[in-house]
């Protein structure tokens, strides 16, 4: 464990790191627009679907070439920050730094990019290897466009996975993972759980399965959902007719209650609660915001004046009603509530 807690994110050390996530995002999507024959009025469709998709609880086609472009405009900048937040209270409550790292549903390499400035511009580390598991091989390519200035401590094994390779393989995944180490210091989800409906059993068979893949003493796993995709996952039917703050706190409830019985000691907060010390989160990107006002501009989505193209790409959700939930779940208790976390046991200890 770290001795030194006095790191913070403060206003300062925010700017800096959204003016590299500015920069690097940028890069990576000139570099992937470079490998494909692109449509500006494919990407303006698919910048206009894909939020709208997402709300109601399906996933867009990640075969098209376009949506990585669009995924990434939208919430790439967004992905990098929370992973950042959680890995600033992480630090702050004297968890050791990962060595290795298995990424589920990676996408564009929101964690990677994350655990690379991260640990460049907030604690310089030797190696962190991430094994990143991604479905399309479409965000694949987007995640393997680096910009000049990559992270030389970040190793990257990208491999072309699903979920639900996890629970049906993953004898053969920790064979492959074995020349790095046994398992996994950190496994992690940002907001990679699959828009599908699913019974409790599953979930509890799949977080037993990540269990068994996390190192056995300090392991960890990441949950970073948006609190609507949780109520539309773990809601039940009965449910459906309360007030918003109480569906929230059913569905919530829930997956709780299914990681107690996979067995996992459970750390509880918001992403809206983390990174307190800073003032303004919704600074804007300005290199993104060129990139998409130049897409956009004169497609059929600038001309139907529809909402959103014309706005700045910001690292935080602009909606002050959004939040995502943060769950840190640990083979034992490793973090205190004095970090505003609920802390909860496994259902073997209660």
């Amino acid at each position: 464990m770290r001795q030194d807690d006095s790191i913070i994110i403060d206003n300062q050390k925010y700017r800096e790191i959204c003016i590299f996530i500015d920069e690097y995002c940028s890069q990576k999507i000139a570099s992937y627009m470079t490998k494909i024959n692109y449509d500006r009025n494919e990407i303006a469709i698919s910048y206009a679907a894909i939020q709208k998709i997402f709300k109601n609880g399906k996933d867009p086609d990640y075969n098209n070439p376009s949506v990585p472009v669009a995924y990434s405009l939208i919430y790439l900048p967004r992905r990098i920050m929370a992973m950042i937040s959680v890995l600033e209270i992480l630090s702050l409550a004297n968890i050791e730094t990962p060595k290795t790292v298995l990424d589920i549903g990676s996408g564009t390499d929101a964690v990677s990019i994350a655990l690379g400035i991260y640990f460049s511009m907030i604690k310089p580390i030797e190696k962190i290897r991430v094994t990143a598991l991604e479905p399309s091989l479409k965000m694949i390519d987007m995640a393997k466009c680096k910009p000049k200035a990559n992270f030389q401590h970040i190793e990257v094994d990208h491999q072309l996975k699903d979920i639900d390779d996890i629970m049906s393989n993953h004898q053969t995944l920790r064979s492959e993972q074995a020349r790095w180490e046994n398992t996994f210091d950190m496994i992690t989800f940002s907001a990679s759980f699959p828009h599908k409906s699913r019974e409790d059993k599953w979930w509890i068979d799949l977080l037993k399965t990540i269990k068994s893949l996390s190192s056995k003493q300090s392991g960890i796993c990441i949950i970073i959902e948006p609190q609507g995709k949780i109520n539309q996952l773990f809601e039940n039917d009965s449910e459906i007719g309360f007030e918003e703050k109480q569906r929230n706190a059913a569905a919530i409830a829930n997956l709780l209650e299914i990681c107690q019985k996979a067995g996992w000691h459970i750390a509880f907060t918001t992403l809206n609660s983390t990174l307190s010390c800073v003032d303004n989160k919704n600074l804007p990107l300005l290199n993104l915001t060129k990139i998409k006002r130049d897409l956009l501009a004169e497609t059929d989505l600038s001309r139907r004046n529809l909402p959103g193209w014309n706005l700045p790409s910001v690292s935080w959700n602009l909606d002050n009603k959004y939040d995502e939930i943060v769950l840190v779940l640990s083979r034992e208790k490793l973090i205190s509530d004095r970090q505003n976390f609920v802390i909860l046991r496994p259902e073997s200890e209660l």
